[in-house]
């Protein structure tokens, strides 16, 4: 089967993700006219691609990348992805990420957990370890920690 390589811009549901051991992985996403396209993420990407997934039905994935076209020249795969943003339906890929809380949804999440935070205070002994990301063997499971 004959397919064609070229940059792409595309924004998108993300439908389904499968993630690998190190951390990369792929997803399916739906274009606006109902096409499926399947892409791979690099481990860096993979927060992103989850987040997307997760609010699926209020924000969209957009990928910056190069796409693959079968011979009928529809999009079928997207790989060596560029940029990849959470965005708002509607809104162009092209548009620099907006800094206003009302508008972006990043800074409108960070300004919740937040408020979280200070309306319900964890009590200091029921915080976690600092180093608890790096060493949540030890801290779980009792293996020896690891210097981070």
């Amino acid at each position: 089967m004959e397919t064609r390589s070229a940059e792409v811009k595309v924004v998108g549901e993300v439908r389904a993700v499968e993630l690998n051991d190190d951390g990369s992985g792929v997803f399916r996403l739906r274009l606006a006219d109902g096409s499926v396209v399947t892409g791979e993420f690099a481990a860096d990407y993979a927060a992103i691609v989850i987040r997307a997934f997760h609010l699926h039905r209020w924000n969209h994935l957009g990928v910056k990348g190069e796409g693959q076209f079968d011979a009928e020249g529809v999009l079928r795969h997207l790989q060596g992805a560029k940029q990849l943003r959470i965005m708002e339906p509607g809104e162009s890929l092209d548009e620099p990420v907006s800094q206003d809380p009302e508008t972006n949804v990043l800074v409108r999440m960070v300004k919740m957990a937040e408020e979280l935070r200070e309306k319900y205070p964890v009590p200091e002994e029921e915080q976690l370890p600092p180093d608890f990301a790096a060493n949540y063997k030890h801290y779980l499971y009792g293996f020896p920690k690891e210097e981070v």
